[in-house]
């Protein structure tokens, strides 16, 4: 059971005395001033076996030091007996220290003395004193509120705690009476909620926890970003418990790649939507006549890198001889011409040349067959008319080499204003970094025009002290001078003043009395 008594002190403070320690509110406490020594005391008013001791303090990560006696008077004398000490930091706000190993120590005071006199205020909050219940009634299982859960009594005390995601408010014990009933009331849980966040931007967050209501200690933001961002900072925040996040707001920044560069490819890429983030395209454009191999596009992906380019500004094959000179066929019949010297593309212009010959000389045996059945051959001394089988070029030969011509023209202007808008976005882009770097500079010419302002009137104040200074030193040094001067002067005569008479007082006029003779 807990024992109530009068509590009494070394001086404390005035509106803290030594009885809120034992009011049973945690939230006032009695601060006892530095003075050695220093020490706060509960009478219980008899006899009691004190079991434990539970001390509660508002400062749990304050150094404290000191030292619990439970003190036994008989007549006149008094034995303290110690019953525990306590060194360091409480941790928690309530330490409860077991008498004897939770024996028990019989007297009629509990006693608490300071080892740190002089070190600042001493405060206790609250003290409850446990005492071996007398004989009575059994108190049964303790009440507990919703969240709440009970530890197993011990020497008629009950410590109660909440399940996860809600903190205690109230005692955090409870103890049998005499009368068979716990004291005081079960205490409440309450829960430990988290701010809510505020919206994602180019995102989303997903809170995971085992309730349907606001996030509690224990809960999990996953962060997410949509398509074409990518996350800067952690992807998952906890609310811990003391109820806030942890770590920092992460941020979703859109996915871009860099400019690219199609030297190695022997051309230009060209942005096709004036953009270069995730899912943009570039396409290479040759230039000098030359085309492009396989496919010219390459594609920004979600890591901010191109995909690997397929396509090479190759030259043509009929380039390699010039505009429209190809390839003589210097034999006829079978015999196979002359193979070039240059490149591959030379090669494929003989190849094609070949092809040709052997297709029109085909139809025009098949004309000639037709025509002259039956007739003899050439005789061999008429060679002029076995040349005349010589290959000419037909007229889609041409309409083909037309067009050709066309479609390079279209890509060579195409070329053209791919580059002209290359050099345009170049200097779009020197423009802007011209317009950030005067930005900057005018930043800095006007914070540095405000510190020569400031410095300016700083020296302008200190002249004007100066010269008030010295004005002021001069005044004072004329003032000296001053007394100096007339403290060294001579006394002067003193003339005499004679005391000139008063004035005569006024002469009443009185009346001329006549006679007359009769």
């Amino acid at each position: 059971m807990t024992a109530l008594g009068v509590a009494f002190s070394t001086p404390t403070l005035s509106r803290n005395p030594a009885e809120l320690a034992i009011d049973r509110d945690k939230d006032t406490c009695a601060y006892l001033k530095p003075k050695k020594p220093r020490w706060w005391r509960i009478d219980l008013g008899e006899e009691h076996k004190v079991l434990s001791v539970a001390v509660t303090m508002i400062s749990p990560d304050k150094y404290v030091k000191f030292t619990v006696f439970v003190i036994k008077t008989q007549g006149t004398s008094a034995s303290y007996k110690r019953c525990a000490s306590f060194t360091g930091k409480f941790g928690t706000e309530t330490v409860v220290l077991s008498c004897a190993e939770g024996k028990g120590i019989e007297g009629q005071k509990v006693h608490i003395e300071d080892h740190l006199q002089e070190e600042g205020i001493f405060e206790i909050c609250e003290v409850e004193v446990q005492v071996e219940k007398d004989t009575g009634y059994d108190c049964g299982r303790p009440s507990r509120s919703l969240y709440s859960i009970t530890y197993e009594p011990k020497n008629d005390m009950v410590e109660y705690g909440c399940i996860r995601g809600y903190e205690i408010k109230g005692s955090d014990y409870r103890y049998c009476l005499s009368t068979g009933q716990w004291s005081g009331d079960p205490p409440i849980c309450e829960p430990i909620l988290c701010d809510d966040f505020d919206d994602l931007e180019h995102g989303n967050i997903r809170i995971t926890h085992d309730n349907d209501g606001p996030p509690l200690e224990g809960a999990v933001a996953i962060y997410k970003c949509n398509e074409g961002f990518k996350l800067e900072g952690p992807i998952t925040r906890d609310c811990l418990k003391d109820g806030s996040w942890s770590g920092k707001d992460p941020q979703c920044k859109a996915i871009r790649c860099a400019v690219p560069d199609g030297r190695e490819q022997g051309g230009v890429y060209r942005l096709i939507n004036k953009t270069n983030s995730m899912g943009s395209m570039a396409m290479l454009r040759c230039k000098g006549g030359k085309r492009e191999g396989d496919n010219p596009y390459i594609i920004c992906t979600e890591d901010g890198e191109w995909t690997a380019p397929e396509a090479h500004c190759i030259l043509p094959a009929r380039a390699a001889y010039g505009s429209r000179d190809y390839p003589r066929i210097e034999n006829q019949g079978d015999s196979t011409p002359k193979e070039p010297r240059s490149s591959a593309g030379d090669y494929a212009a003989v190849d094609y040349e070949k092809k040709r010959q052997s297709r029109l000389l085909k139809e025009q045996d098949s004309m000639d067959s037709s025509s002259t059945a039956g007739a003899s051959p050439l005789p061999p001394d008429e060679p002029d008319k076995k040349e005349s089988r010589s290959p000419t070029p037909p007229k889609h030969a041409s309409i083909n080499e037309s067009e050709e011509e066309e479609e390079e023209e279209e890509e060579e202007e195409e070329s053209e204003t791919s580059s002209v808008q290359a050099k345009e976005d170049i200097k779009q882009q020197r423009k802007a970094q011209e317009e950030e770097r005067k930005a900057k500079e005018e930043e800095e010419r006007k914070a540095k025009e405000e510190e020569e302002r400031k410095a300016k009137e700083e020296e302008e104040r200190k002249a004007k002290e100066e010269e008030e200074r010295k004005a002021k030193e001069e005044a004072e040094k004329k003032a000296k001078e001053e007394e100096k001067k007339k403290a060294e002067a001579p006394p002067g005569r003193r003339r005499r003043v004679r005391d000139e008479p008063a004035p005569p007082p006024p002469v009443e006029e009185k009346p001329v009395l006549r006679r007359f003779r009769r």
